[in-house]
This record gives structure tokens, sequence and C-alpha cells, in this order.
């Protein structure tokens, strides 16, 4: 029944837009007849007025187009075709893929010898079970039972053999149909929710009469932005490896893993949430539970309806579980054992707590932590595995009395460390800090910069701009030199980098900083004045950004709607609680996209990184786009066969993103040389 509900409303769907169809090419007649419109309901009716109109069309183009010069006559629908389609035809097709799936399904379900169990075969089930138990309970007793009542039952049932294929036989029969029942319910119920989502994603991209006198630029642009997204999915195609004995190549195939890893996992904290079993130590255990559940019988179905629902509660407790913090501090310190990190730990800045990264020994940071914490322990037992000098060892002993005292090697008051300001993505609902603290310790060996990650508000109790405001406010105490005393150390350079949510926050930290300056009264005539910019970072690194929060349709967003990660619901869900009711998706600091050519020109050097798969692939492409088109030093990079926010999945093995990571840390070394200190 909830197929055909769908089905009727996709019907209607396509009613309408047929009707649409025929009134447009209507207007488009020569004489402006109306007679082939057609009046009644019937879909089929309109469907064959919209062809005699085509033919109409036709027909009075190839008696117009005789010229002198003798030149073939043109189809007047040949200007429609090109090599990308549009929003609405990519819908199409993606219609048409849905339905004839769906017609496959119900195919098999007609085909199949046994009918979906009914209420009236609940009756011959139980019988069957019963004499299923009443078999094996006689093999079992001839099995175990003592040696005169075994040799009763053999001398009346012949053989123990006879029982056991008797009752293996009947549990087949009852196994054998509950299961094709269950696989013919999956089928047709995956169906249904492919269809209803197409029906909602529609409502997004239909045409409407008023956009009609603008239907022609937004055609050029959207076809721009397609033939970008799948120019840098070919290339990536091509450098994918692959294997000739599989019918999928090897990252395919890790991919297909991952999205069912993704799935069992939606599906198993779904289910948790479904018990009101969210506490602290309930949510782990129900998951787990449900996860050996769904690991056995599948949980594409349970997934699907858990992430078209939109559900806030999901996004926060699936994500969040990776930032509890027992999680944060397991990790934290598994990462420093056996990365050999310095200092993994946790600092105050400007009010918010900040988790602060160094490979390299940093004994004055060291000392500025305890400092901030009030506890002095002994230097053995926390720096031993630390080689340093002399002088070093003496001034972090003298740092509570003589705090601006010279560090060796230095020609000021403190030594200054560069400086990577990582924000981690989450949705806005959590920090993933723990699954990147890994890359990150590589980031800060290959560098011999000091990583800061601030854990910015989140949602649901705290929406835009508040994260923002946080990062804006602890980064520009950084750059301003009011955290020496907090890191025992002056930044030099900084990198500003982020993943996905956190690219987000990235992007629109550089766009408030600028935009600032140029709305100051002081600073009303920059241009011409030549007052310099407040600090902005020396370079910036994305991955997987969420640069468009307006839920705009495009065509990486319908390619990339199952990505393992991150689901076409699972981006609106985000997208509805971070913006407040009220509040424009189109503002430059909650979409960096929709920044003025007067903004972005002034951005530092950028790379991003996105993913072939990335539902939010065409937010990076047209970001680098615009960057180039103006100037900016801007470099992107499509990875193929990974997911959504994909930095640190070279910790689970995934050679594509291990490459990806080789690549950063190359760029990272890169970017503090090229910057002047």
């Amino acid at each position: 029944h909830k197929l055909k509900d769908v089905l009727l409303l996709s019907e209607n769907i396509l009613h309408h837009h047929l009707a649409f169809l025929l009134e447009r090419e209507q207007k488009q007649l020569v004489n402006g007849d109306t007679r082939f419109l057609s009046g009644s309901g019937n879909i089929m009716d309109t469907l064959s007025a919209l062809e005699r109109v085509l033919q109409e069309r036709r027909r009075q183009a190839q008696q117009s187009s005789t010229s002198p010069n003798g030149s073939a006559p043109q189809d007047p629908l040949a200007h429609g075709h090109n090599s990308s389609r549009s929003a609405t035809g990519t819908m199409m097709f993606q219609l048409i893929v849905a339905l004839q799936l769906c017609l496959l399904r119900l195919s098999d379900y007609v085909m199949t010898d046994d009918q979906l169990p009914s209420d009236r075969s609940s009756g011959k089930q139980s019988v069957l079970l019963g004499a299923c138990v009443l078999c094996s309970g006689i093999a079992a007793s001839i099995a175990i039972g003592k040696p005169e009542r075994r040799g009763f039952i053999v001398t009346k049932l012949k053989t123990t053999e006879t029982m056991l294929a008797l009752g293996g036989l009947v549990f087949w029969k009852l196994i054998h149909s509950n299961v094709k029942a269950l696989y013919i319910r999956d089928k047709i119920q995956k169906s249904t929710v492919e269809i209803d989502e197409w029906n909602r994603q529609w409502e997004a991209v239909k045409p409407r009469d008023d956009e009609e006198e603008h239907e022609k630029d937004d055609q050029e642009e959207s076809l721009y932005i397609d033939h970008e997204s799948r120019r840098l999915i070919e290339y990536a195609a091509q450098r994918a490896p692959s294997s000739s004995t599989w019918q999928y190549s090897e990252g395919e195939i890790r991919f297909l893993m991952l999205k069912r890893f993704m799935d069992v996992y939606y599906a198993s904290v779904s289910t948790a949430i479904d018990t009101k079993s969210t506490s602290y130590w309930q949510l782990p255990l129900v998951t787990g539970a449900a996860a050996s559940f769904y690991s056995l019988t599948g949980a594409s179905r349970k997934a699907t309806e858990a992430v078209t629902s939109s559900s806030h509660d999901l996004i926060q407790h699936a994500w969040g579980m990776v930032s509890l913090p027992a999680v944060k501090s397991l990790m934290s310190q598994a990462s420093k054992l056996i990365k050999g990190a310095s200092v993994v730990d946790r600092i105050t800045i400007c009010g918010v707590s900040c988790f602060v990264l160094s490979r390299e020994p940093a004994p004055e940071l060291g000392a500025a932590i305890r400092k901030q914490r009030g506890s002095h322990p002994a230097l053995s037992s926390k720096l031993a595995t630390i080689a340093e000098t002399e002088e070093s060892v003496q001034e972090e002993k003298k740092s509570d009395s003589m705090p601006n005292k010279k560090f060796a090697g230095t020609c000021g008051s403190f030594r200054q460390r560069d400086i990577i300001f990582h924000l981690t993505g989450g949705g806005f609902f959590s920090h993933i800090v723990g699954s990147d603290l890994p890359y990150l310790l590589d980031w800060s060996a290959s560098t011999g910069a000091v990583v800061i990650c601030p854990e910015y508000a989140l949602l649901p109790n705290h929406a835009f701009p508040v994260a923002l405001n946080e990062v804006a406010a602890v980064y520009s105490t950084l750059v301003n030199g009011n955290a020496t005393a907090e890191l025992g150390f002056e930044v030099n350079r900084i990198v500003v980098t982020g993943e996905s949510t956190g690219g987000n926050l990235a992007a629109a930290l550089c766009v408030k900083i600028i935009d600032g300056a140029l709305r100051s009264e002081e600073n009303s005539f920059f241009e011409s004045t030549g007052v310099e910019l407040p600090r902005l970072p020396d370079s910036m690194m994305l991955c997987c950004a969420a640069l468009n929060l307006s839920l705009e349709l495009s065509h990486s967003r319908v390619i990339g709607k199952e990505d393992p990660v991150l689901p076409s619901g699972l981006i609106a869900a985000i997208s509805d609680a971070y913006l407040p009711e009220g509040a424009s998706k189109t503002q430059p600091l909650a979409s960096p996209i929709f920044a003025s050519d007067a903004v972005l020109q002034l951005f530092p050097p950028v790379m991003l990184f996105a993913g072939s798969n990335d539902p939010l692939l065409d937010d990076s492409v047209v970001f680098n786009g615009r960057l180039r088109s103006l100037g900016v030093q801007s470099e992107l990079r499509a990875v193929r066969n990974v997911p959504h926010a994909y930095w640190g999945l070279g910790t689970a093995g995934f050679p594509e993103a291990l490459q990806v990571q080789q690549e950063c840390q190359e760029w990272l070394s890169k970017a503090f040389r090229d910057s002047p200190k």
C-alpha cells in the first residue's frame, strides 16, 4: 500500500510536469493554435497532446527553413540537447532507473511460487513449527535417552536418520518461505523509499512559471557546474587502481564495504534512539547489540529510513559517540603512545577549550599547561622522553618566576612556533577530533608546528553564529599575541585547516575577518589609503568543505545522495539546525560560497580536497573556480572511492586516504616554507 501511494504521487507529479511542458511548447507554435491542449485529466492524453505539439513544431520548422542558399532544415528541439543534463533532466533519469528497478522487483514477486505470509497462514506455520520441534525431540531422545528406551523408539521408528531427515525437511520448508518473504518485503520497501525520496527532491528542482524568464541563464550556470564536476569525476576514475579479476576495482570494494558498515551503524544508533536508550552508558551497549542483529539481517532499509527522516538526534548521537569524553581520552593516550607525541593535552584560550598537539619537544608549552592547571609535577616523570638542552630545562623550572626570560636561540621574550589551526567536522553537532588525532600528529611531525583544535560550541544548544564567533575569538587571541601566557610561545606562521563543517567555519573565518575590515569606518577607503587588513591565515587547506548550506540541488548532490557518511537527508538536517528560523542560508558567514568578489579576492592561498562521490563536491568546484577567477592561488584535488570527510581513513588503512595524507604533509611543509616569518 505504501508503494502504491508513492507511485500515485509520482504519477501526479509527472502529469503536472507534462501539462507544464505542453503549455510551454504550445506557446512556441507559430499560429498559437490551442487545439492540442488536453482537456481531460488522463496523463496519457496529455502525453499524446504533447507529442502532437512537438510534431507540429517540427513541421512548421521544416516549412519555414527553406532558404535561398539551400541550407538543410534544423530540428527546432535540437538546441535542447547537450552532453550534460539539467537538474530536471537528471531527476527524470533518476526516476527512470528507480522505476525500472521497481518493475524488476515486482516481477520477482509475481514469479515466485510462495506468497507473502498472511494472517491465515500463521496457523499452518505453527503446525509446521510444532512438527519440527516434535521430530527434533524424538531424534534427541534417541541420541541421549536411556538404552532400553532408545531401543524401544528405534524399534518403532526404525532409525534416527529418518526422524532427523523429516525434521530437517519441515524446518527447511518453514525457513525457506519466511526468508523469501522477508527478501521480497525488503526489496519492495527499498523501491518505496527510493521513489518517495525522488518525490521530495522534485519539489526542489521542478520548473516554475515565474522562473521561465531566467531559465536560460540558470541552465547555462548549472551546465557549467555539472561539466566541471563531471570532468573531475572522470579524471579521478582514470587514476583509480583496478583489478582484472573483479567486476569492481579494489577501491570500489572498500567503498562498498564502508557503505555497509555505515548502514549498520546508522541503523543501530537509530534503533537505540527508538528505544529511548540515549544515556551515556546505554547508547553504546544498545547500539552494539543492534549492530550484531543488522550485520546478519541487513541494515539498508533501516538506515535509509533513519537518514531520510532528517533526525537531529541521529546526527548528534551517531557522530557524537566518537566525541564522547571517554573516547577522546582513549584516543589521546593511544595517539600519544603510538605516534610518540610530546604533547597531547587541553588548554583554555579565550574561554574555549582547545586540544593542543606537538610531536616535537615543547618544554615551554608543557610548562604553560601545568601553570594553567596550577600543578607542577616532576620533570623526570613528564618529560623523560624529550631531548632538551640544559638551558631549556632550567628555563622550564623558572617559568613561574621568570616568564619573560629568553629561550636559547631566540631573539624575543618567547620562542616562536608555527601553528596549524585545525577545525574538526561533525555537522556542528560533535567534534570528531578523536579520529583526527593520528593524522594531526603526523602533520605536526612533518612541519614542526603545534596543532590547536578549538572545541567550539555545538548544536542543538548553540546555533549560528555562536561557533563561528568562538573560533574567531580564539584565532584573534592567537595572532594578536594574547595567548602567549597559555602557550608559552609566540605564534609565528599560522595555517588554518578544516574538514566538512570545520571547512565551513575555516572559510567563514576568513570571510568574517575580511568583511569586518572592509565594513569598518576607519577602513572605508581601504584600497585607496592602503590600510592593512587584520592578520589573515598564511594559507588554508580544506577537505569536503560544506561551503553552501542553502540546499541547492546540484549534480554532485544527486549522484552522491547515498554517500556512506553524509546521505542527502543529513545535509538538510544539519542546515536547518545550524541556521535558526528566519536566518538566510545564503549569507556569506553561513555559506562562504556566496561571499562577494571583494572579499574572496583577498583570500590567502587555498588547497581544496574533495571526493568524486562526495555530495558536496560542487561546493569545492564552484569555490575554487571563483577564487582562481579572482587571482587567488587555489588548487582542487578530487579523490575517487572515498566517502565524505575521508582525511581520517588513512588510520584505517585506506590507500587513497594515505596518499592524500602524504600530499597534505607536503603541501603544509611548502606552505610554511613559502610564508614570510
